[in-house]
This record gives C-alpha cells, sequence and structure tokens, in this order.
C-alpha cells in the first residue's frame, strides 16, 4: 500500500491516486497495481452492498463493474476523484438497476467513498 506525502492543495484522494498513478507510469507492477487497487474494490464493495442493503445478484455485477471502470481509470492514469467517479457512474447506468436497491449513482457513491476510506487510512499508517 502506498502512503503519499501531503502535498499542498490536493485532497488525500488526489495525492493518493497520483501516487498509484506514478507507480503505474513509472511502469512498476503496472497492471499488478492496477489490478490490486482495483480487486480490492471490488470484494470490498460487494461486502458493503451484501452488508448495507441485502445480498442480491445485482451485487455481483455491481462490484465487478465498478471495479472494471476504476481498473480502466488507474490504467488511464486518471488521479481525480471527480473524473473517476463519473466515469464509474456511466459505467454503472449500463446495468439493470429493475429488482436491485441500488442505483447507479449510488454505488459509484459508495465505491468512491471506500476508495477514500482506504487512502485515509493507509495514509494512517
Amino acid at each position: 500500500i502506498i502512503s503519499p506525502a501531503p502535498v499542498s492543495g490536493l485532497s488525500l484522494a488526489q495525492v493518493y491516486l497520483h501516487a498509484i498513478c506514478t507507480v503505474i507510469e513509472q511502469g512498476h507492477l503496472h497492471l499488478s497495481t492496477s489490478y490490486q487497487e482495483s480487486e480490492w474494490l471490488r470484494g470490498t464493495l460487494h461486502k458493503w452492498l451484501d452488508d448495507e442493503y441485502c445480498p442480491e445478484p445485482a451485487n455481483v455485477d455491481i462490484s465487478n463493474t465498478a471495479a472494471r471502470s476504476y481498473h480502466e481509470s488507474l490504467t488511464a492514469k486518471q488521479s481525480d476523484v471527480g473524473e473517476i467517479l463519473m466515469k464509474m457512474v456511466g459505467d454503472l447506468q449500463e446495468l439493470s438497476y429493475q429488482e436491485s436497491f441500488h442505483g447507479a449513482f449510488s454505488a459509484a457513491n459508495a465505491a468512491v467513498r471506500l476508495i477514500t476510506q482506504r487512502m485515509e487510512s493507509s495514509a494512517g499508517e
């Protein structure tokens, strides 16, 4: 886990994502780092959705789509949390939520909140 140094004027989330993207940009663990981060999100978001609402098949699709979107953002060196959120919303809007307690925006917000919490806990280590 990367523990970013504080950078003036940037949020902790932006610093963390910048650090991940810098590692990717430098070619260090390119696919491994982005894959690890996206897999962490997939598992964590799936558990959160199951715990927060109820276990349902849509949670698998939501967490897989959010993880794929996050992976794509990281490999594209996207470090702006707002841009990551909007891409994730767009990707999640392609799913059907007819038989679900969730929606694209609530799922993307939860994912980004989990990512931000991970950043904050990593910075405290």
